[in-house]
């Protein structure tokens, strides 16, 4: 993976959330603001402030151990970098590196690669107010806030593009009617103690009963009272249960073994059998990243290993679903391609040992990566998935609700849409993440896991 991804990562999950999105913190800074003029920049070393509509833009602290510097927009850390421009009529630029590489531009709430606005007279698209929002009718204006829209393309969907100018990059954008159910089809509460097949159903997986799957990590260890605790006071149905080879994130150093594996899923499916929850069976395995910079890369022979021990255990037990691997794009030393190649060969391996198991695919780290390397042309790098029972998993981390319903918007044109972790679970990014998956239709979990150490953690959501 390119370094450009690398700093992203850095940027959003290392900080665990730091720079997801300014709107948590407020935009206005409580006062009229001038836009700088176009071609404005500062360096940690000059000094000073640049002001766009989102606020004013200063330097904060560093250098850390990268050479970067802290980004503040109205006082608040969105990002890392070196430089930062204002060019396009206004819009905020930044970079990585100062000189032509590694530019971002700040686009609804969020960083997307661009190109060097210096000289250039590029413009790139920018999606309009009516880009992520709910309606029954198909949206005519308001669909660009910079570019020029494209035909409405879809039925609700409404899907279009904001092009560029002069080389500038043009940028995905879509409006969504109300999602169908599953409120008149869910059911809550109706079924066993021992959950039936999950299925496909309204572009996501649902359960048995019909509902969206709810969840999280147990925080109170593996045990009958804990998964009681989480499926009645959590009001989560699935249990998210991480495996892994050797030690976490490094399966190179002697630690698990499949037989540990083995016996941990026994009393996991065990539990959750008696308690009527599913268990997401969750590959966290990986290496070191070989690029140095600290994150867990796929390890896709031992992934073999995993899946080929795993999937047939466990293929009978209709209260199981399987995660092919954990953010396989979070390593500096990936691509998409191979991403998608490995991807497919694990789908296969899994689906000849067990044909009825659901399976989470892909499991994005954040919707926004994989969006910028074109999404659907990623997808179809793996045309053996079939999604009449398998779902594009992805992460909502760095995702404002407009990302998020782009994402899912597109992935459904392909498969059903899944999401399985977000780290924090309070908070107006929470709160903004779990209302857009709820008015889309789409199976969510909290991160954090069950009991939530944060006081100011609330269960908005019905026991199932």
């Amino acid at each position: 993976m390119k370094n450009a991804d690398i700093f992203v990562s850095r940027v959003w999950k290392a900080a665990i959330l730091a720079a997801i999105m300014v709107f948590m913190f407020g935009r206005n800074p409580g006062f009229a603001l001038t836009v700088s003029t176009d071609g404005s920049t500062i360096t940690p070393s000059s000094g000073g402030s640049l002001e766009t509509a989102d606020g004013i833009w200063t330097f904060g602290s560093g250098p850390d151990s990268w050479g970067d510097w802290q980004l503040l927009l109205n006082g608040n850390e969105v990002g890392i970098g070196l430089e930062m421009d204002v060019d396009n009529g206004g819009q905020l630029y930044m970079a990585d590196v100062t000189g032509p590489s590694d530019w971002w531009v700040w686009q609804n709430n969020s960083w997307s690669q661009s190109s060097d606005p210096n000289g250039s007279g590029a413009v790139n698209g920018q999606c309009g107010p009516s880009n992520g929002i709910i309606s029954n009718t198909p949206r005519n204006t308001g669909l660009c806030s910079a570019g020029t829209a494209s035909p409405l393309t879809g039925n609700g969907p409404w899907n279009w593009t904001c092009s560029g100018s002069n080389g500038g990059s043009a940028v995905y954008c879509s409006a969504s009617p109300p999602a169908p159910p599953p409120p008149t089809s869910c059911k809550l509460g109706n079924h066993g103690q021992s959950r039936g097949w999950a299925r496909v159903s309204n572009g996501t997986l649902v359960a048995d009963d019909g509902c969206l799957l709810q969840m999280a990590y147990s925080n109170e260890g593996d045990t009958l009272s804990a998964y009681q605790d989480l499926h009645d006071n959590g009001h989560y149905n699935t249990i998210r249960y991480s495996i892994f080879l050797g030690q976490w994130y490094n399966d190179s150093q002697p630690g698990q073994s499949i037989a540990d594996i083995e016996n941990q899923l026994d009393n996991v499916i065990s539990l959750a059998q008696q308690t009527g929850m599913y268990v997401l069976v969750d590959n966290h395995n990986t290496l070191p990243d070989p690029t140095g910079s600290g994150f867990g890369c796929p390890d896709w022979s031992a992934d073999v290993a995993i899946w080929s021990a795993v999937a047939p255990r466990y293929a009978n037990n209709s209260n199981v679903i399987y995660q092919i691997q954990n953010e396989p794009d979070w390593c500096g030393s990936e691509n998409y391609s191979d991403i998608a190649r490995n991807e497919d060969q694990l789908y296969q391996l899994i689906r000849s040992y067990a044909p009825n198991t659901p399976i989470f695919a892909w499991t994005f780290l954040n919707p926004l990566w994989v969006s910028n390397a074109g999404l659907q042309a990623v997808l179809a790098q793996a045309p053996d998935i079939n999604y009449s029972n398998a779902t594009v998993d992805f992460h909502a981390y760095s995702a404002g609700s407009g990302d998020i319903t782009n994402f899912v918007n597109e992935a459904r044109s392909v498969g059903p849409v899944t999401m399985s972790e977000y780290g924090v679970c309070v908070g107006s990014s929470w709160d903004t993440v779990l209302s857009t998956l709820q008015s889309l239709g789409v199976d969510w979990s909290c991160g954090d896991g069950y009991p939530d150490g944060n006081s100011a953690f609330t269960e908005t959501w019905p026991e199932d």
